[in-house]
Order: structure tokens, then sequence, then C-alpha cells
């Protein structure tokens, strides 16, 4: 192999190993606003069928239909106006064309009806993906809550 194929191999798997990335990052960005736009199919989209989801608060889900059940009831909740979740901090490894592991860091702002109408909750996912022939997929989630902030209103400092 001359120089310049060596060059153009690596060059290639350089770029593939980038396109997978950012497909990986468009995927997690259609999940967050699914979210926030509270779009139940396009978030279960985002997960392969035999996912397992590790939300947290004891709450462990397996496949799509049990995902879907969740979320539904969750975005359907009459007290739960919206959530806005902010990500960043993406570490994305490529396994193989198949494959990859990530971690990113998000904070969710919700804003609800109760008496608490508003709350901050810093996240951080840990996940594996797998590519099918819709794309990449979720096929592992799990939670890690790092702190749960409501903020201080301008009647409570009276």
């Amino acid at each position: 192999m001359s120089d310049l194929d060596a060059r153009l191999s690596s060059l290639e798997a350089l770029v593939s190993t980038l396109q997978h990335r950012e497909a990986i990052k468009d995927l997690r960005h259609t999940y967050w606003y699914s979210i926030l736009d509270k779009n139940v199919d396009a978030l279960v989209n985002c997960f392969s069928n035999d996912a397992e989801l590790e939300y947290g608060f004891n709450i462990t889900l397996s496949g799509r239909d049990n995902i879907r059940d969740f979320f539904t009831k969750l975005m359907e909740n009459d007290d739960l106006l919206r959530q806005i979740p902010v990500g960043a901090n993406p570490l994305i490894d490529i396994i193989n064309d198949n494959s990859a592991n990530g971690r990113w860091t998000v904070e969710v702002s919700t804003l609800a009806v109760s008496d608490a109408p508003s709350r901050r909750i810093g996240v951080q996912y840990f996940e594996s993906y797998r590519r099918d022939t819709e794309g990449w997929k979720i096929c592992r989630m799990k939670n890690d809550y790092l702190y749960f902030e409501k903020p201080i209103l301008d009647a409570e400092m009276t």
C-alpha cells in the first residue's frame, strides 16, 4: 500500500467516525426536542426495540412498549407544563460501525402548575447505541441524577 493509499484509508476512517458521532449527537438532540415538544412517538423512536432504560428512582424499563407507556404517562401529567432539557459535554466512543457508547450531561428545567412551579435537575446519561437499518438508536440508558434545585421565588424572599 502506498503512502497516499494509507493516508486516504486513514482519512476515510476518520470521516466515518465523525459521521457516526454527528449522527449520535443528532439522535440525542432529537430525544431532547421530543421531551420539550412532548412528542412521545419521536422520543420512543430514539430507542431500539429491545432498549433498557434505568430512569432512576427505582424505575427500570425494558423494551419500547414499556418506555412508551412510561413517557406517555409522564408527558400527559396535567401538572407538568413543560420540560426544557439543555444537554452538553458529549463523550462518544465509536466501537465499530454499528456500536458506540456515550456520556452526556443535561440540565432540565421543569415548569409545573403545582406548588413547585419550577425546578432544575442536573443529570448525566450513560448510554450505549446500536446502528440498525433506521440509523443509530439508544439501546441502553442509565440516568445518574446530580442535583435537584428549586429556584427561590420573590415571594419566598420577603
